[in-house]
């Protein structure tokens, strides 16, 4: 019985423990836009087995859209740099190197082929907007992670519907990195959170078995 409880923990926090993995820290961009609602201020990343997340968080509260879906109004996008020496290299590149786009206010995710960005029709990004934070989530296949090896370099844009000047770049210059790649749960890490289930479960008996007695008695 016990054994049984501790695979069933094991496969079951895994997957809690990995959803619920903190938000990693990529960096601030100063207060230097006009309008707030594009003015980014904090980016943050989180991964687990299967997706990752980019939380964009704005100095103003974020316009969207009168009709659902709810996606934010200005172009917000996310250029990765994935696969080292791959990507787009050409002189008028919004961001040399860059291999991935997802754009958060069409939902869409582009990818380079060699020659010019193509949509990936079959990848669709999950998108959140509540006051100042954009949530943009995609699976880990979206985005080529099969090809990475090394950093993983990342960038935002923002810009007002229509426009074709970049209103705010996040990193000013250069790119945040995701150090090592995306990492996934260790075995440590998934033992941990197995024997976690393990005590927890074992706890619980207790007190059912305790329960028990007293209204037994």
């Amino acid at each position: 019985m016990m054994l049984v409880f501790f695979v069933l923990s094991l496969s079951v926090l895994s997957t809690i423990y990995a959803d619920c993995l903190p938000l990693l820290y990529l960096g601030t961009d100063p207060d230097d836009v006009e309008d707030d609602h594009i003015d980014m201020k904090e980016l943050y990343c989180t991964t687990n087995a299967t997706h990752i997340t980019f939380l964009i968080t704005c100095y103003g509260e974020v316009e969207t859209r009168k009709k659902p879906p709810t996606l934010p109004r200005n172009e917000f996008r996310v250029y990765l740099d994935v696969v080292a020496g791959w990507g787009d290299s050409r002189r008028d590149a919004p961001l040399e190197g860059a291999d991935v786009i997802i754009e958060a206010h069409s939902q869409r995710v582009y990818r380079w082929n060699g020659k010019k960005w193509e949509r990936k029709k079959t990848s669709t990004a999950q998108v959140e907007v509540e006051g100042n934070n954009i949530t943009i989530t995609c699976q880990l296949s979206d985005i080529q992670f099969e090809g990475a090896s090394g950093d993983i370099r990342i960038c935002f844009i923002s810009k007002l519907e229509g426009s074709k000047e970049v209103q705010d770049r996040a990193p000013d210059s250069g790119w945040y990195t995701l150090e090592g790649g995306i990492s996934s749960l260790t075995f440590l890490e998934i033992s941990a959170a197995g024997l976690l289930g393990l005590t927890l479960a074992s706890r619980v008996r207790k007190r059912l078995g305790r329960g028990l007695r007293d209204s037994e008695g």
